[in-house]
């Protein structure tokens, strides 16, 4: 499987809400993503989602709670466009839209930049399915 690193808290965001993600460049891949957390943590990106908190399923763990450096969860890639209405699309962007969030159990490793493959039997243990 596929998995891309997402910084945090948008990495906790896309499980919990945030519908698209923003990128320079765009994607043809579509299907299931695994969501990566990175080691670092966006600061403004945090006080972002407080004050937008209104568009998020949950409730905002305070800063220490967030999990970095693993996998959180995965999505489903449906599309990838310029133009998304959704609030979490930002103009200049190219909008990889995710849809149906699934946490994960957390599993620390390193993430690497663009996409990278994660292996199925290693996904199957996260779901519960092994």
């Amino acid at each position: 499987m596929i998995a891309l690193t997402v910084r945090q808290p948008w990495a906790w965001a896309t499980m919990h809400g945030k519908d698209v993600e923003n990128r320079s460049q765009p994607r043809k891949y579509r299907g299931e993503l695994i969501i990566h957390a990175g080691q670092k943590f966006d600061s403004d990106g945090y006080a972002w989602l407080w004050d937008n908190r209104h568009l998020l399923d949950a409730e905002i763990p305070t800063r220490e709670k967030f999990k970095l450096g693993g996998i959180i969860g995965k999505v489903n890639m449906v599309d990838c466009v310029k133009n998304s209405d959704s609030p979490w699309a930002q103009d200049g962007f190219h909008h990889w839209v995710f849809e149906s969030p699934v946490e994960l159990q957390f599993f620390a490793m390193p993430g690497r930049q663009n996409f990278f493959p994660v292996p199925d039997d290693k996904i199957k243990v996260l779901s519960g399915q092994q």
